[in-house]
């Protein structure tokens, strides 16, 4: 437009083809495909997958098969993913598809994300052996969690971290996490305001470069801010399965 102004030059209408879709029920009477009681197809992603647009509608158009859309608004690139894997319905009944929308705005070497959703895909410590295990009220500031006092063998590159707050709507985790040679890692976790959470909080110990030698200490959590409430938390530390090459495909589209 300015340098149609400036120049009194003009460029040249251009057409191109539109295509939109309308969700059943709607622009349609019935159901389009039948059965749609067990979707074998599931789509986490961010408020793009939403009902405005109709992403799940074009998708179950396009493919001929029903999706179960578990996306919501304000879940950034993980919040629709991080709440899915950790609910009962995947773990009961996992689809065989998985997709996951996301723009190409977020960055996707945050790899805290990854270490959360590698252990919910194995449901954290539920079901397992507790290396360690331990229950109590956090106060204002850090709270000695767990102590590896009997130096077991807690390497990094086969455990993982499983942390529930009584009160399920606990968003934030920030925790230390201390090795034996004296290094350590700070961690913060943070669930999107619009997600339903149960407060847990479910990790991989980190892997990368040198960490997956590192053997385990201690961890230390954050309690809440003076004058709040005291937090009731449990935590447990067990072996994570390691999942063949292939075992696991997820594929995602970028908008």
């Amino acid at each position: 437009n300015m340098a149609g102004q400036l120049c009194g030059t003009s460029y040249a209408i251009q057409y191109m083809d539109q295509f939109t879709t309308e969700p059943k029920g709607e622009a349609a009477d019935g159901d389009l495909f039948g059965d749609s009681g067990n979707p074998q197809i599931t789509l986490v992603g961010t408020s793009h997958s939403g009902k405005n647009y109709n992403f799940a509608g074009f998708l179950e158009q396009e493919i001929g098969a029903d999706i179960l859309n578990v996306a919501f608004p304000g879940g950034g690139l993980e919040g629709s993913m991080i709440q899915y894997l950790g609910s009962e319905e995947f773990q009961k009944t996992p689809p065989k598809i998985l997709i996951w929308e996301f723009s190409p705005l977020y960055r996707l070497d945050q790899e805290t994300i990854y270490r959360q959703m590698m252990s919910l895909l194995d449901n954290g410590c539920e079901g397992k052996t507790a290396q360690m295990s331990a229950s109590t009220t956090l106060k204002p500031g850090k709270n000695e969690l767990l102590v590896n006092s009997s130096n077991k063998d807690l390497r990094n590159s086969s455990h993982q971290v499983d942390i529930r707050f009584a009160d399920p709507s606990v968003k934030t985790l920030q925790a230390t996490l201390w090795y034996m040679n004296g290094r350590h890692e700070d961690i913060k976790i943070e669930k999107p305001e619009t997600s339903d959470t149960d407060g847990r909080f479910a990790f991989e110990l980190r892997t990368d470069e040198d960490w997956a030698t590192q053997n385990l200490l201690a961890v230390e959590v954050q309690g809440p801010e003076a004058g709040q409430a005291a937090q009731k938390v449990e935590a447990k530390i067990c072996t994570r399965n390691v999942f063949p090459a292939g075992g696991q495909q997820t594929a995602s589209t970028g908008q």
